[in-house]
């Protein structure tokens, strides 16, 4: 019997190993799904903020600077000498002043900023005693506004602060006399962002993009981040919170060698933190500057119970599969031991073996569904993250659908530019003589499109909706039996793009968590058409 509890205790060992390697890689996979996620809710959150602040920059601009009032001012400074523009300094100072206090306490604008053509500042309202330097070679936005005559926008360090910056050209009558900065500071944006959610955001800052900047008697207003020497932490940015605060955490941070190649990269990215008994995750957001280097960071730091929750669904399958393969296994080596007992109750545990082996069967056929749909999304947002072509994405759905095996085919409707264009390799599925099923099925198409459905509609059984009657045959020829119609919109502003259309093969009912998987599909392709969307605005200028 000592060969055989070898061979059994080899067995369990193999069976085990192999479930944990199993079991590990689907945790990994769903982690790191979940930490892009809360990583991408960060960059949205963040970029959300700056438009809402765009558009006061613009109703400022519009209706404060680009004024009779303010071009009576300065219509005479092409040509002033310095006694004059000292006199014009003055005058735009004292009007534009009550405008400039009411601004710092209303959205907390932190600038205010006149410039020459020829780059030089004009008036700072910040600093009104500083001004005649020369500001192309430190901020790029100032001489491609002043050079191109159009409007920036983004992050950018300053000679005394940084901040997320609206600079406009100053063109009267055809004239250019400069341009007009409107800049917040990052707590601005903090506001609007802690809106949105309850996090706490701190900012950092690389060292060097503000020592090459920086008025010498501005360095003041920073101190080196706790997280790293070569970035630096603004003071006036949630200062006691995130120096203080979460010193432990940013400390647990630090120890981990892969954050601080991430930092070294320039890299945006998610952790976990393990402190006092609690499951924290930190999300840092690297910030691009005007020009596209990553000049620092905007990070928060939020206790979390969906990652322990995926740790210990992790944990109890492996608790599972152990208990399952031991009680198994010593049920065949007590077989063995006590043969003229077992003989007596083989049918019995023949059936309860057979009955186990299904459940898990069942168990692990669904595991294997639902991965291959999150691998299926998440190939989907890599595709879109990599900033691929619209029509790209499309095509790459349709494709990449077919590997489901319950897909029979699926349809993506998109109305871009007034019309609908439809994605879809269907019509080659079905032979010469049903040519007319293609225009079936798009009407079907325009018919779910008019609804404007903002939910995912599933239908079971295709033989009670009415619309399905004159599809019913080809369906059944073609083994298709269910159908999810997924609707792209976007969020921010309920608009209808069109649908996704699903059509399936398989028997039994799509499960709740199988629904979500393609509600967040649903979401993602919405993401990638409202950015290419965006892309097409006039005053779009890229990722700042």
């Amino acid at each position: 019997m000592k060969r055989y509890f070898l061979f059994f205790l080899i067995l369990f060992i193999s069976i085990n190993t192999f479930s944990y390697l199993y079991f590990d890689n689907i945790f990994k996979s769903k982690s790191q799904a979940y930490l892009k996620l809360k990583l991408n809710k960060l960059e949205s959150n963040y970029q959300n903020s700056t438009l809402i602040i765009e558009d006061y920059a613009k109703l400022i601009f519009n209706n404060n600077i680009l004024t009779d009032d303010v071009y009576q001012i300065i219509r005479y400074l092409p040509n002033a000498s310095e006694s004059e523009q000292a006199y014009i300094r003055n005058k735009l100072y004292s009007h534009i002043l009550s405008l400039y206090k009411a601004l710092k306490n209303g959205i907390s604008m932190r600038q205010f900023h006149f410039h020459l053509p020829d780059g030089r500042s004009f008036l700072r309202m910040h600093r009104p005693e500083k001004y005649g330097d020369h500001l192309f070679n430190v901020r790029p936005s100032i001489k491609m506004v002043n050079t191109q005559l159009i409007y920036m926008k983004g992050f950018e360090e300053g000679r005394i602060f940084n901040g997320y910056r609206y600079v406009y050209p100053l063109i009267f009558n055809d004239e250019h006399f400069g341009s007009v900065e409107i800049s917040v500071s990052i707590n601005a944006l903090f506001n609007h962002m802690k809106k949105l959610t309850d996090s706490n955001y701190c900012f950092m800052i690389k060292k060097l993009a503000v020592e090459e900047k920086l008025f010498p008697d501005e360095k003041s207003n920073y101190q080196e981040a706790l997280l790293s020497q070569w970035y630096l932490h603004d003071k006036s940015v949630n200062h006691e919170y995130c120096t203080d605060t979460i010193a432990k955490f940013l400390a647990g941070i630090k120890s981990d060698q892969k954050n601080i190649t991430r930092l070294e990269n320039s890299r945006s990215f998610s952790t976990v933190i393990n402190e006092d008994g609690k499951t924290s995750i930190a999300n840092f957001l690297a910030i691009k500057n005007t020009i596209g280097n990553t000049v620092a960071y905007i990070f928060s730091i939020d206790d979390d119970t969906v990652y322990p929750q995926l740790k210990s669904n992790f944990i109890s399958r492996l608790v599972f599969i152990s208990i399952v393969t031991f009680s198994v296994l010593f049920f065949f080596y007590f077989l063995l031991y006590k043969n003229q007992f077992i003989k007596k109750q083989a049918a019995y545990l023949e059936d309860e073996v057979i009955q186990r082996t299904a459940q898990l069967n069942e168990a692990l056929e669904k595991e294997k569904r639902y991965i291959q749909l999150l691998n299926v999304i998440n190939a989907v947002n890599k595709k879109i993250y990599q900033n691929t072509k619209l029509e790209s994405v499309f095509k790459y759905c349709i494709n990449i659908f077919t590997t489901l095996p319950s897909c029979v085919f699926s349809i993506i409707s998109v109305n871009l530019d007034g019309k609908y264009i439809f994605y879809s390799d269907s019509c080659e599925k079905f032979s010469s003589h049903e040519k007319t099923i293609c225009e079936k099925v798009l009407k079907l198409m325009h018919y779910f499109n008019e609804q404007n459905n903002t939910e995912l509609i599933v239908i079971d059984d295709l033989k009670t909706e009415k619309k399905l009657d004159r599809l019913l045959k080809v369906f059944k020829k073609y083994s298709i039996r269910k159908i999810l119609v997924l609707p792209l919109i976007d969020e921010s502003t309920s608009q209808h793009y069109g649908s996704l259309f699903f059509f399936s093969s398989r028997m039994e009912s799509f499960e709740e968590h199988e629904q979500q998987l393609f509600k967040e599909l649903s979401k993602s392709i919405s993401f990638a058409i409202t950015m290419e969307q965006n892309k097409n605005q006039p005053d779009y200028k890229g990722e700042s």
